[in-house]
């Protein structure tokens, strides 16, 4: 029996993108309840490194943290859980398209395309703020700890921090996308090419 790959990689393209989806849809309608004034108690602390001035807040829930800040990690994630989304969604319609034997179709191939633009300006964005923000808010941390059952359970967001202020964003985050968009440029242009031989044949 042959295995189809380009069926069995397009299943799991649909399968993680529809999972991420659903994940990510939790994960929003948490946020928005802590956002309004949900209870989400633990020990909180907030580290802000401003001007070189280090400075700690503590709080015993997440409805006594200042909206402003709420607004400004919750905003935040829900940013990235977006991009995610939309590159798993740009991904999928790639492969779907692909399973389809539309293989070297501008549609096809916008894709990738896409994919590239939304990386590139991910890093611009990171590399930017890291510019801007080096000598102004340059870290915030978020760390905290819930009682469960009488056990604590210490939960750190995104690898034991909410970093708001980025270090440069590694260059490998740059050339992956910009590989992407030169092959699917090329393949692009190429397309084009031939239907316009094809017109003038």
């Amino acid at each position: 029996m042959k295995i189809d790959s380009i069926s069995i990689i397009q299943k799991i393209s649909k399968f993680i993108s529809i999972s991420f989806l659903t994940i990510s849809c939790v994960i929003t309608l948490v946020l928005l309840y802590v956002l309004f004034g949900g209870s989400l108690a633990g020990e909180i602390e907030i580290r802000s490194l401003i001007n070189d001035v280090d400075k700690i807040n503590k709080y015993d829930n997440f409805n006594v943290v200042p909206f402003f800040l709420k607004l400004t990690i919750v905003l935040f994630i829900i940013t990235i859980l977006f991009l995610i989304n939309t590159i798993l969604r740009y991904w999928d319609n790639f492969m779907s398209l692909v399973k389809k034997g539309k293989y070297f179709e501008i549609n096809t191939i916008n894709n990738l395309k896409y994919i590239s633009y939304i990386l590139s300006s991910i890093w611009l964005v990171l590399f930017l703020i890291e510019t801007f923000t080096h000598n102004s808010i340059i870290r915030t941390f978020v760390s905290f700890q819930l009682n469960l059952n009488d056990k604590i359970v210490e939960e750190n967001i995104f690898n034991e921090s909410v970093d708001l202020g980025f270090n440069f964003p590694p260059l490998i985050f740059l050339i992956i996308p910009t590989i992407l968009w030169v092959i699917s440029h090329i393949l692009i242009e190429g397309i084009k090419l031939k239907k316009e031989n094809e017109f003038t044949i």
